[in-house]
């Protein structure tokens, strides 16, 4: 699957559940038949435990709710993107397997569209902490999100 389709998929997700910004992630869990729990687990990650009749994701709740909203985002990414595994487990490396790299592509179009992202940018004069705040994600995601569409004039 190229990272395009990973983005539409991600966009036809939220469009069909009438999904908007920030993005209810609880709401999105429960349209995949997810379950969320927090727990003191390893501050760099979140997992995901694709069960015979339910899923869970467990995510850190040491992090900061950004970093929160965007683990959970990559763990719901790899269920849209029809990624199969017993156990997956997201890290801050720099060498993900391309099924990660296109989760996380989903999940920063699941957080952050890029089109309304383009709207609300002007909208706020390129203020990026408004922008991060209006979507609940990090600056860094939202950088991350702004470098990779390449919507770095007004901000780099």
């Amino acid at each position: 699957m190229k990272f395009k389709e990973s983005e539409l998929k991600a966009n036809n997700f939220l469009q069909a559940n009438n999904l908007t910004i920030p993005t209810n992630l609880n709401k999105a869990a429960d349209i995949l038949g997810v379950e969320i729990k927090y727990s003191d687990i390893d501050s760099n990650s979140a997992i995901l435990y694709q069960g015979e009749y339910k899923d869970l994701i467990i995510t850190s709740s040491q992090h900061p709710t950004g970093q929160q909203r965007f683990n959970i985002a990559h763990e719901l990414a790899h269920l849209l993107l029809n990624h199969k595994y017993k156990t997956s487990c997201i890290t801050n490396e720099s060498n993900h397997p391309y099924k990660e790299y296109q989760a996380d592509i989903c999940a920063s179009e699941l957080l952050i569209p890029t089109s309304i992202l383009h709207k609300e940018a002007q909208k706020c004069n390129y203020d990026l902490d408004k922008l991060a705040k209006l979507f609940k994600v990090t600056n860094q995601d939202l950088r991350t999100k702004l470098k990779f569409k390449e919507i770095t004039d007004y901000f780099f």
